[in-house]
Order: C-alpha cells, then sequence, then structure tokens
C-alpha cells in the first residue's frame, strides 16, 4: 500500500491560494490552471500478481499573454509545472504498453516552458522552449477520453523515448495553420532529462544526444473529421533493443483519424511503424468508439484497442516471446462541477509478450480534480 499522496495535498492548498490573486488581475494576462488526478489500479486476474496501486498526478499550468500584459502583440508564455506520485501498475500486469498514462517513477519537475510567438493573424507560429512532442504530434481529440497509454500516442513512437510523458526536451516549432490544413515541424533535444536523476528538471547537451525531429501534415475539419500522417527520425546514440549493438539512427512513420458522425458518437484510429531492425515494436495499430453525452451533459463511454507487434528482427532474436500485445480498455467518465470520476476496465491479452504469463484483467477508478 502506497503512502497517501501527500503532494497532491500540498498542491492543491497552493493552487487554492494562488487562485483568487490570478483572476484578479485586471487585465486577465495570467492565466492559472490547477488539475489533480487520483488513481486507483486494481489487478484482478493474470498477469504477475494481483494487488492494488495507487497513482497520483498533479498538474500547475500557468499562460501569459503578452498583447493583454501590454508588453506586445502575437506573444504567449507557457509554464507548466508537474508532479507525480505512487506506484506503477505494470508491476502487477506484467504490460508492454502501460495501461495508465500517468504512471512513472515518484517526480517533481518544470515539465514545460516555452515561448510562443504568431504571425500572419495566427496562421503562422513559432515556440521554443520545455515543449511536449504529444502535445503537438500524435494525438487525437476523440482518444483522449481514455486513460491507456497507447491512445495518447502510438507505442512504437513512444518507445524512442520522445519528449514526452513523463520527461520533457527543449525544442523549436514551426506551426502554419490553414483553413483546414495544417503543418507542424519540430526538432528536439534527443535525450530528455537525465540518465541518472528521475526528478527535476535537467537541460542537458551531451555528446550523443542528437535529435529528435518531427513532422505532421493533416486535414482538420473541426466539426466532422480530421486525418493526420506524420514520421519522425532519432539520431541519439542508444543501444539497439534488438541486439544491444550502438545505433544512432532510429526512424518511424504514423497515420490516425477520426470522424464525429453525429452529435455524439465519433469514431477514432492509429497506426504507425518503426524500423524492424532498431526498434522491439514494429508495428501498432489503434481504434476506438467514444459516446458523448450518453446520460447526461458532458459524460463520456468508449470502448477501444490497442494491439502492439514485436518487429520480425526483434523475434528473431527472441524467439521465445509472442508475436504482439493487445489491450482493450472500457472507459466511463462521469462530470460533476469541478471534479471528475472515471472507471475503466481492462484487458490485456499476451502481457508483454511473455508467453508464461496469462492475459490479465485490471480495473481502474480515477478523480480528477480542477481548481
Amino acid at each position: 500500500m502506497n503512502k497517501p499522496p501527500l503532494l497532491c495535498t500540498i498542491w492543491l492548498l497552493n493552487a487554492m491560494l494562488l487562485w483568487p490573486a490570478v483572476a484578479d488581475e485586471p487585465a486577465k494576462a495570467l492565466n492559472l490552471e490547477s488539475l489533480i488526478t487520483l488513481e486507483t489500479v486494481r489487478n484482478l486476474d493474470g498477469g504477475i500478481e494481483t494487488g492494488w496501486r495507487h497513482l497520483s498526478n498533479a498538474d500547475l499550468t500557468v499562460t501569459l499573454d503578452t498583447a493583454a500584459a501590454d508588453w506586445w502583440q502575437n506573444g504567449e508564455w507557457n509554464l507548466y509545472v508537474l508532479g507525480l506520485y505512487g506506484g506503477e501498475p505494470g508491476e502487477m500486469t506484467g504490460d508492454l504498453q502501460t495501461i495508465s498514462n500517468i504512471e512513472a517513477e515518484n517526480a517533481l519537475r518544470l515539465y514545460e516552458f516555452w515561448y510562443r510567438h504568431s504571425f500572419a493573424e495566427g496562421r503562422i507560429q513559432i515556440i521554443g522552449g520545455l515543449h511536449d512532442y504529444n502535445s503537438a504530434f500524435y494525438s487525437l481529440q476523440a482518444a483522449d477520453l481514455f486513460s491507456h497509454a497507447a491512445f495518447g500516442i502510438g507505442t512504437e513512437a513512444s518507445q524512442a523515448t520522445p519528449s514526452i510523458f513523463p520527461v520533457t526536451a527543449l525544442a523549436v516549432m514551426l506551426a502554419i495553420e490553414g483553413d483546414e490544413h495544417y503543418l507542424r515541424l519540430a526538432a528536439y533535444d534527443g535525450k530528455p532529462g537525465h540518465p541518472h536523476k528521475t526528478s527535476g528538471t535537467h537541460i542537458r547537451f551531451d555528446e550523443g544526444d542528437g535529435g529528435f525531429y518531427a513532422a505532421e501534415w493533416g486535414v482538420l475539419a473541426t466539426d466532422r473529421y480530421a486525418v493526420g500522417v506524420g514520421g519522425w527520425w532519432h539520431t541519439a546514440d542508444v543501444d539497439n533493443p534488438v541486439d544491444g549493438d550502438p545505433s544512432d539512427r532510429n526512424q518511424g512513420a504514423y497515420a490516425m483519424g477520426q470522424i464525429t458522425l453525429n452529435q455524439q458518437v465519433q469514431l477514432f484510429i492509429q497506426a504507425g511503424n518503426a524500423h524492424p531492425d532498431r526498434n522491439q515494436i514494429g508495428a501498432y495499430y489503434g481504434a476506438g468508439v467514444r459516446l458523448n453525452n450518453p446520460l447526461t451533459e458532458g459524460d463520456g463511454l468508449g470502448l477501444a484497442v490497442a494491439h502492439a507487434r514485436n518487429s520480425s528482427t526483434f523475434l528473431d532474436a527472441n524467439p521465445g516471446l509472442d508475436a504482439a500485445e493487445t489491450a482493450w480498455e472500457l472507459t466511463y467518465q462521469y462530470p460533476w462541477q469541478r471534479f471528475a470520476v472515471q472507471s475503466s476496465l481492462y484487458y490485456i491479452q499476451n502481457p508483454g509478450t511473455d508467453p508464461d504469463l496469462r492475459d490479465s484483467l485490471a480495473v481502474g477508478l480515477r478523480l480528477y480534480i480542477e481548481i
């Protein structure tokens, strides 16, 4: 049993004290948002062992509009502090794709700190600073209801350890937005954080860091559908997970889309691949259906599946493993004022692609507290 999430309690008290001061700003230049997520996961059967894990995640975001502050036009500063505390459900389920998207080692860090400047009435934007790759790339609104990590970003991309939760890196990004089309290009430091320090914020430029380069083009018709295709290139010096040899080249590509059938029903799909000679996961496929407002205003019900396949080269080097892991999530979220409760049922087939592990059945319960 984990200790109570003291970090989140302190965060909540601080946010409650800070909010009135920010809200009273005459020019509304500053905006503060705070969210606390408390989660309990129970592995009911299969996997490595049955049991409980308790997690907490605290987010504090401050944005500053430079025009509203009477500094200069078309600028925005963003500061995001992240706190993490709790156990790791993967220790019970043995899964490869991570059933909880807030699972991470205990830490308190400056997660994002970037500046954005807009041109051409906001159609062209340049961002520089500590930045989350997944906030701009490989992300679908229809999938954000689900708490399984793969629906936030495909497993084949997350295995390359880009600048995503829970550790980010310095980056520069160019975003071009048309009426229905968009293009995003970015370059990130190739090794986020510190290799031996899990907490705090560490910005390093060591030999062999290389870069993580990203591109995504898409079509976005807000009320109907969204389609995107992208690719990434990683040049950091790392140990190849397939054969253990040093490697400084890695790449992958993906496609994704969502469609809104009516005011309630949304469908989404994800597909990605990574270089089979340099990655354990060579291909990933995800899909889901989401019902908005099925019982009351603001609630959500969804069913989704994430399928991650070991690359052929990895299987040749590890012949005793299964070919793939498939994770299912059935979830329901109910909002109430500044709170929301979410319950999820997970079924993991071939957890960890380990043939010695039985399929895992787990449940999760979340409480979101918005300040």
